[in-house]
Formats: C-alpha cells, structure tokens, sequence
C-alpha cells in the first residue's frame, strides 16, 4: 500500500488509488518474484547494510541488478552478501564468488554481476527473472504515458515471523513523475536519470512511516496511465529504471534508467549483444 502524491485533483487520485490496488494484485504474482533483498552480513553474523536488487536473464545467464553505493566498502572489508527469500520459505543465498561491476560515476550508481551456475541452481524455483522483453529503455514514447510502480524492500517492512526469523515484506509505491522544482534535484541529468515523486510520510497498512531506506536497487516499473487507461494487464509492467537515492526534503526519489544497466552487460557480457540486438537495444554506435 502506498499513499499517494500530491499535484492531483481529488477524482484523479481516487482513480490512482483504485488503479494502484490492481497494479499491487498483479505485481505480487508476476515482477515480485524477480525482485528480492539483499543482506550484507558481517564475520559475527550481524546484517550490516539492507537493499533491494532485481533478477533478470539474458541469453541463458542470469543477472542480479542493484544500486553501487556501498557495495565496494563491503566487499573491502569481507562481508558476505546474502540474498533472501523475503515471505517464502527459501533459505538465504550467499553470493561468496560473484564479481561484481559497479559503475565509477557515483551519479550513474548501478552494479551488476552475473549469478553463477551454482548460485543459481541453490535459487531454484523461489525466484523469477525478467527478459528483454519486460524492459523499456530511456528515449521510448511510452515515457509519461502511465504511472510508475516502485517495488523493493525498505527497512521498515523487515520484521520477525511467526518463528522469530526476519523477513522482508515487499512494499509498492505508485508514483507521477517529480512535480517539483528540478533546481532542486542533486546533480540531476536528464540522459542518466528519472525523478519521480515520494511523499516523505508515506504510509504502509501498519500505519507505519515508509521511508525509502532499503528501496535503493529496487524497479522501477512503467504501468498504465491510471486516467484514460484503468485496465490493467500482467504484461503491462514494463522495468524502465533502478532507484538509487532519496530526498526527504524535497520529496523525490532518483532513479538511473535501465540503459545503464544493459551498457555494463552488453560491455563484459559479450554472449547478450546478440540477443539484445534482437530486441532493439545495440550500444555499437
């Protein structure tokens, strides 16, 4: 559940909030599924960084996709990243030899690695994965055509299960592009980034204030256009950016567009430029 932003009349945000309940039903049985936290956990068992990362597979390889920030840090100082089955009953999954490429503009803040086939086989069926398909890059005329669909892992919905075990609940967030002053926007770049509206007192079914801490790696999905387009489809969810930071006093959160994410695959993944260019997507210009 998320509350909605401002910039809207009232009948337009009722028509949001009943758009944004068919989006979160088909989110939780489609993209929820590629979409899972990961745990950096230190030598004493102790998790010490929380964000959310998206699983895609290109050419028969799988790829886990988050933000940068951090990562580095953690791997200098040899804590293991795990990732977690969140409500299901997967164990946790250790990704002790994964080679990680982060991108060296901090503005950019993507990470890439491709899962090994023994880290793969340990997922089994507990999670999903997107293709080209379910992608659409920067420069498509789709953009502002629709609603945007965050969809990760903050901190606040981590909490302990019937057993005493921490889980992850998933938290939605459907959200109009920034409608705010883009002066306001740090170092913003229309070629790197999407800025999108969050509410700083955002609140989930607990009542509880959902800050976006934790959200950083998560999707963000293009939808439907909630006004003129009500109908809404499993397909329809269309992976456009990755969330990266938050502004808590101007209320937007940043996010990278995903042709940063397929630039680093195409660069050290040579085996999905073939597939990538059957799907439109060529970075040889």
């Amino acid at each position: 559940m998320a509350e909605l932003i401002g910039g809207v009349t009232e009948a337009e945000e009722k028509a949001l909030w009943d758009f944004s309940q068919k989006v979160f039903v088909s989110a939780q049985v489609t993209i929820e599924w590629c979409t899972a936290p990961l745990v950096h956990m230190n030598k004493e068992g102790k998790a010490v960084d929380h964000r959310t990362v998206i699983l895609i597979e290109i050419a028969n390889d799988r790829f886990l996709i988050t933000a940068a920030h951090g990562m580095g840090t953690h791997f200098d100082l040899d804590d293991v990243p795990f990732l977690l089955g969140f409500e299901r009953d997967a164990p946790p999954i250790p990704l002790v030899r994964e080679r990680f490429w982060s991108t060296v503009d901090d503005e950019e803040d993507i990470s890439v690695t491709r899962l090994l086939p023994e880290t793969v086989e340990a997922m089994g069926t507990n999670y999903g994965y997107l293709h080209l398909k379910d992608m659409i890059p920067r420069g498509s005329s789709l953009h502002g055509t629709g609603a945007y669909l965050l969809l990760g892992y903050p901190f606040v919905m981590v909490r302990p299960d019937d057993v005493g075990v921490k889980r992850a609940d998933p938290w939605k967030y459907i959200t109009l592009p920034f409608h705010g002053s883009y002066n306001d926007v740090s170092n913003y770049d229309p070629e790197l980034h999407l800025i999108l509206d969050y509410k700083r007192n955002s609140l989930n079914n607990r009542g509880e204030i959902v800050h976006p801490l934790g959200l950083s790696g998560c999707g963000v999905w293009l939808t439907r256009n909630p006004f003129t387009q009500p109908v809404f489809n499993f397909d329809d969810f269309k992976l456009v950016a990755i969330q990266t930071a938050w502004n808590k006093q101007h209320q937007y959160v940043k996010t990278t567009w995903i042709n940063i994410v397929l630039l680093i695959i195409w660069k050290y993944y040579p085996e999905t430029r073939a597939p990538m260019k059957l799907n439109g997507i060529d970075f040889t210009g």
